[in-house]
This record gives C-alpha cells, sequence and structure tokens, in this order.
C-alpha cells in the first residue's frame, strides 16, 4: 500500500490525488507496518532482550532512511521528485516482493521453520 501511495503522489494530476497518496504512503502503510513489526518482535524475542531488540531495530531504520534519503535527494535532482518518488515506491514494492520470496524459500510458518517429512506424535510434542 505505501508503495502504490507513492506512485499515487508521483503521478497525481492534482491535489486531491496526491493527497491521497501521501494519505496511504504515511498514515496507513508506514503505520500498519511499524506496528505489525513491533507485535513480530514482542511475540519472537524473550523479555530478557525485548528492549535491546527493538532498540537495535530503531536504529537500523533511522540509518536506511538517512541513507535511502541522500538516495533519494541524489535521484529527486538528477531526474526530478515524481522520479524520485516512483522509485522509492518501486524500492518498496521490490523489498516487500523480496521478503516474500525469502520466507517461501526459507519454508517457514509465523517465524518458525517447518520440518520436511515430520510430524509431530503425541510423544514427541510433550518430551523436553
Amino acid at each position: 500500500m505505501g508503495a502504490a501511495g507513492l506512485v499515487l503522489l508521483a503521478l497525481a494530476p492534482d491535489v486531491i490525488v496526491g493527497g491521497i497518496g501521501l494519505l496511504l504512503a504515511s498514515d496507513v502503510a508506514f503505520s500498519v507496518t511499524r506496528a505489525v513489526s513491533v507485535i513480530w518482535v514482542n511475540r519472537r524475542t524473550p523479555s530478557e532482550i525485548r528492549a535491546t531488540i527493538h532498540s537495535f531495530l530503531s536504529q537500523a531504520e533511522t540509518v536506511g532512511e538517512v541513507v535511502g534519503g541522500l538516495a533519494l535527494v541524489v535521484t529527486a535532482q538528477a531526474a526530478g521528485l515524481s522520479a524520485a518518488f516512483i522509485a522509492s515506491g518501486a524500492f518498496i514494492a521490490c523489498v516487500g516482493a523480496l521478503v516474500a520470496v525469502l520466507r517461501v524459500r526459507s519454508k517457514t510458518v509465523d517465524g518458525r521453520r517447518v520440518p520436511r517429512c515430520r510430524r509431530p506424535t503425541e510423544n514427541t510434542a510433550h518430551s523436553e
């Protein structure tokens, strides 16, 4: 949704359509992404290190914003603001597709590796 919002903003013929693109890109897509990532980390991280993981991810996100922002500035200066928005939307879409492909290839379900032929039995499900 964020990628579509950025492309809509880049190609907006008027202020109304641009506003809808901006709303999709910033308020809806990125807020949902942030909430889902916090929930995902909370469910998979032991409480003893959860704050450290959230801090690390926040720092990584900030570094990505700075580096990505600089790349978009160079793109905007070279090809224009619309091209920078389209490039940003394309990058977000590519990263989403990459995550989906990697998740399928790793054969995970809800972040846990799925064994190929083994099924948990009553005896092995409760063993330690």
